[in-house]
């Protein structure tokens, strides 16, 4: 299908967005902190994409890339 996951922590807060086209990864996924911080995102083109994750402070923690909802390769 085609649409936007959105999942919630038990408090009512975003955890993560995700928009998908036609079963696939795409656009930008969010990931935040229970604090509404951003953890991550991924940029996905047909379900490729590279994702970015962050410490609390905002510098960035980890970075490689994801096929689908797996990483691939190496990560930093």
């Amino acid at each position: 299908g085609t649409g936007e996951f959105r999942e919630y922590y038990d408090d009512g807060k975003l955890r993560r967005k995700c928009p998908v086209v036609d079963g696939k990864n795409e656009g930008r996924w969010q990931y935040f902190f229970p604090d509404g911080k951003l953890e991550g995102e991924c940029v996905y083109v047909k379900g490729t994409g590279t994702y970015q994750g962050y410490y609390p402070n905002g510098t960035l923690q980890t970075k490689g890339l994801m096929e689908g909802d797996k990483r691939v390769g190496t990560w930093e």
